[in-house]
């Protein structure tokens, strides 16, 4: 936080009384990014008439926002754990919308009903992190996409 007050020239004091944790800061930088993913969710919501297409959609919207910002998954996750955290509202809010999607795409037959939006955001968090490692090539979030919406079993093993 010291380093972030410095480049932006103010005082650290100033930097924390208006953010008091590096959580609220990400927070405050996240709200641009977040109206951006909401709008993305209503366009899909209005456009997308096929729920599994819709669901999948969402889910690269999701997967886009949370590598706004390198390393942005890990304090996702870690909020996560943490219900007084300050990115824990826009964690649940991103999980009921993925509810939304994953129960239409339940209700028309084309997603397994054990699987809830909470699943689905985590798996899109995992994706996020992944792909931002060093290791992942240019292929890797479109593999691992594409396993996270049909398996990892071929068709025709037990």
């Amino acid at each position: 936080m010291d380093s972030i007050a410095k480049q932006a020239g103010v005082g650290p004091g100033t930097l924390y009384r208006h953010f008091p944790t590096r959580d609220a800061l990400l927070a405050a930088l996240l709200e641009k990014h977040y109206a951006d993913l909401e709008d993305i969710r209503v366009s899909i919501e209005a456009d997308e008439p096929e729920p599994a297409a819709a669901l999948q959609r969402w889910i690269g919207a999701l997967g886009q926002w949370m590598n706004a910002y390198e390393g942005l998954p890990e304090p996702l996750r870690a909020a996560w754990s943490q219900p007084s955290s300050v990115l824990m509202p826009t964690c649940q809010s991103l999980v009921d919308a993925s509810e939304r999607f994953l129960s239409a795409a339940q209700h028309a037959g084309s997603a397994k009903a054990s699987l809830t939006g909470r699943d689905i955001f985590l798996a899109a968090m995992a994706v996020a992190w992944a792909s931002s490692t060093k290791n992942a090539d240019g292929n890797a979030v479109a593999a691992l996409q594409e396993m996270l919406r049909t398996g990892w079993v071929a068709r025709g093993c037990p």
